[in-house]
């Protein structure tokens, strides 16, 4: 009896449980619950005069934390603020570093099963790159390292290779298998806007021009100096250590046939001691494409290892 008893009040009450989780489960799947994501349509963009509704929106897309606060079952709680700094975060990578923004919620269409939003934009003044200045330099060649960092560089990667033009010896840079290799743009570019917030991005791009130039262990520190009118920057690079000029202390030469190992160091003034950079390892491959001996010809230094193939 007593189990019968029993029985008969917990089965309404499993009953009542499993009806008020459906209730909830209801609750969270109905229109009316902020369940449903927003898409590219349902954002409107206002305020932005440099950057276009499709740029912005293309860069919020593509961010993986605005597509976790954009989850369609996500509860978008984080929507707002998520949505602000990234905004925020690419105006300042572009020079804006006073800009302000504002995300809210848009009541929804009659017909709109999807959240709509919107962003304000107050862009503010934009800072362009300006001035580069050089501390510290005691080897480095600064009017060379300046150039360095202000002018569209070859990628790490690319190799170069050589053509006659109007008499003249003229390089064009090609990956590994012989296509155009497209260069890497200034690192500091006077027509483009202050890359705030990415300071050691910079710094590491800085790192890698001291290593073209043979200072592959310098240290720096980089910094942006912005004049009182909040117009323009100057990138301050402050060497704290050059570091040794790289050295070649290892000589590696592949696929000879007919020319030997000696022809080809006193062809190219190379010894081990001798030191290195980008512009010789450019000008070792010239010399060697000049000389006529070899089908295809290419000069890498590896700074690790101070080996030279």
């Amino acid at each position: 009896m007593c189990h019968q008893l029993l029985r008969m009040v917990m089965v309404p009450l499993c009953l009542a449980v499993v009806s008020n989780a459906l209730s909830q489960e209801s609750e969270l799947l109905s229109p009316q619950h902020n369940l449903s994501a927003t898409n590219y349509d349902a954002i409107e963009i206002v305020g932005n005069t440099h950057f276009s509704d499709r740029a912005i929106k293309s860069e919020l897309f593509a961010q993986p934390e605005f597509l976790m606060a954009n989850h369609p079952f996500g509860d978008h709680r984080d929507f707002v603020s998520v949505t602000r700094e990234l905004v925020k975060k690419g105006y300042r990578s572009k020079g804006f570093t006073d800009v302000a923004i504002e995300v809210k919620k848009l009541p929804k269409r009659s017909n709109a099963s999807i959240a709509q939003w919107g962003i304000t934009i107050n862009e503010g003044k934009r800072v362009l790159c300006g001035q580069v200045q050089i501390v510290g330099a005691k080897q480095v060649d600064v009017a060379e390292f300046i150039e360095r960092l202000t002018k569209p560089y070859p990628k790490t990667d690319a190799i170069a290779s050589f053509v006659y033009v109007a008499g003249k010896v003229t390089t064009h840079w090609v990956d590994s298998k012989g296509q155009a290799s497209e260069m890497e743009a200034a690192v500091w570019d006077s027509q483009k806007g202050v890359p705030f917030d990415r300071e050691s991005f910079v710094g590491h791009r800085v790192t890698e021009a001291l290593a073209d130039l043979g200072f592959s262990s310098a240290k720096t520190i980089v910094r942006f100096v912005v004049n009182q009118e909040r117009t323009v920057a100057t990138l301050v690079v402050e060497i704290i250590d050059e570091g040794d000029n790289d050295r070649v202390e290892t000589i590696t030469i592949n696929g000879l046939v007919t020319s030997s190992r000696a022809q080809v160091l006193e062809r190219l003034e190379l010894r081990e001691g001798s030191a290195v950079n980008r512009g010789k390892t450019q000008e070792f491959a010239r010399r060697l494409w000049e000389s006529g001996r070899f089908e295809k010809q290419s000069v890498t230094f590896e700074p690790k290892s101070k080996a030279l193939v």
